[in-house]
């Protein structure tokens, strides 16, 4: 499933309950395991059955701790500084950044 709008948790929801209805399995729902993105637990609220209960992915937050303290995100992001020429590299250490990226730096992690 692709949404071509940005990810906001009343368009997750609606998808979601509609491809679980077409499935014929959104009646037996009981829980759905998620990541904890900050869109996916109000996603609940948008749901037409109010007792289907939210559960954090723990395999999920595991790799999360591990990626965060072996500095897997950290990405840098060259810039240039306009009055004296010197390169700057800034470091982002979001989590929820493109995993490609993330992806890209783990490997060259891996060939150094």
């Amino acid at each position: 499933m692709t949404f071509e709008e940005r990810h906001y948790s009343i368009i997750i929801a609606q998808e979601i309950e509609k491809q679980l209805i077409h499935l014929g399995l959104y009646d037996k729902l009981v829980t759905i395991t998620c990541d904890g993105a900050y869109n996916m637990r109000p996603m609940f609220t948008y749901f037409s059955r109010r007792n289907i209960k939210y559960i954090q992915c723990v395999a999920h937050k595991f790799h999360l701790v591990i990626c965060n303290s072996l500095n897997l995100w950290t990405i840098p992001k060259k810039k240039r500084n306009t009055t004296s020429m010197e390169e700057t590299t800034e470091v982002s250490t979001d989590p929820e950044d493109d995993e490609n990226e993330s992806q890209a730096t783990l490997n060259q992690m891996i060939r150094t």
